[in-house]
């Protein structure tokens, strides 16, 4: 029989998560062998770890099926709303696997924190081996499929695409798009993300047709997910309007110009 507070942790844990918000697990345990035999529960956990900290890892449980764990196994404390865990006879410690890649996570974090340094400094040429190092841990660490590799992805494809190298972007952005409809559904905001991505890159080599279905899918899943006032709906609206604009649409471009402006004074003031 499954533990009353295990279940009603896990239950508003999901709750919570299905407002969007990024619920912070410091603890996770779970059985060793239940992990180590069964790769669909090992890919499970894998998928739905965001962060690169063994004790703090960071999922969207929105999005995630918790049917896939055994709960006598899997033991979710959710900064301590679950009590008694000890109770419970299960050890708070994260599996001895994930720990002992830590130095080589912690590595890719450093990488993450560089590469965004040098993006921001148009630094591309220098982000780029950083980029592709971190891209290549991730991957070691937690295979091909995983959401740190999806981020690792786009994170190069913009760097090409700062640097114009819009072939080799392209390939990234398409991978990480179908990467995050594995992982998360093609209803999520980071889905929205990746296809706003992939519209900017297709609006910066002249393809207009091929970017505005992304750009109004992007928008369209903006608002469904974020409600009509957010600055990523804001920004979805400035960018089509910049593609109407490109194609001498003005009377469209402006009225979404207007929006867009309207929308940010809103949220964030004059």
């Amino acid at each position: 029989m499954i533990n009353l507070q295990v279940k009603t942790a896990i239950t508003l844990a999901a709750v919570l998560g299905m407002t969007g918000l990024e619920v912070i697990i410091p603890e996770v345990a779970i059985s060793q062998s239940l992990y180590d035999s069964q790769p669909l529960t090992r890919q499970r956990i894998n998928s739905l770890s965001h962060s690169e900290s063994p004790l703090k890892w960071t999922k969207t449980l929105s999005q995630s099926s918790l049917d896939d764990f055994s709960y006598e196994t899997v033991v979710l404390t959710t900064g301590g709303l679950l009590k008694g865990v000890e109770d419970l006879g299960i050890s708070q410690q994260p599996p001895p696997l994930l720990i002992s890649q830590s130095d080589e996570l912690e590595e890719a974090e450093r990488l993450y924190q560089q590469v965004e340094e040098l993006y921001n400094q148009g630094k591309y040429n220098e982000a780029i081996p950083l980029a592709e190092r971190m891209l290549a841990i991730y991957k070691k660490v937690w295979g091909d499929e995983h959401s740190s590799v999806a981020y690792s992805l786009t994170y190069l494809a913009l760097l090409y695409e700062n640097q114009g190298r819009y072939s080799e972007a392209e390939p990234l952005f398409l991978q990480a798009l179908e990467m995050d409809k594995r992982l998360l559904g093609d209803e999520h905001q980071y889905v929205a993300t990746s296809l706003h991505n992939l519209a900017y890159l297709y609006r910066s080599q002249g393809r207009y047709k091929e970017a505005e279905p992304l750009f109004l899918q992007a928008l369209e899943m903006r608002k469904r997910l974020l409600g009509d006032e957010h600055p990523d709906v804001a920004q979805s609206l400035n960018n089509l309007a910049y593609l109407y604009e490109t194609q001498e649409r003005y009377t469209e471009a402006e009225a979404l110009y207007r929006q867009a402006l309207e929308m940010t004074k809103r949220l964030l003031g004059d």
